[in-house]
């Protein structure tokens, strides 16, 4: 998957407003990955505007049918090595490191 700009100022935006941590830095992609989901979850009320663009960037659903798409599903077809999901991982990763 191709990775754009706009995409990647858009994943450093939600990291830094949800400020997302990494519990177990020495997991799997899958594991951290979900990791991460599960704090999306739980903080998405803060970040509406952000995640709804993402998902859009991802699917290619208009950004309010966006808000109604499986989050799981989308992990599961992005969590590759190449995926979206590697790249997001990267980025908590290396926002970590920064702080």
């Amino acid at each position: 998957m191709k990775i754009t700009t706009r995409q990647a100022l858009k994943v450093s935006k939600l990291i830094g407003k949800l400020n997302l941590k990494i519990s177990n830095p020495k997991g799997t992609a899958e594991e951290i990955g979900a990791d991460l989901i599960l704090q999306i979850a739980g903080k998405v009320g803060d970040a509406e505007e952000e995640v709804s663009e993402i998902v859009s960037m991802l699917t290619g659903l208009p950004k309010e049918e966006a808000l109604d798409a499986d989050l799981m599903e989308i992990f599961e077809k992005e969590k590759g090595e190449n995926g979206f999901i590697s790249f997001f991982i990267s980025a908590v990763k290396h926002r970590i490191q920064e702080s």
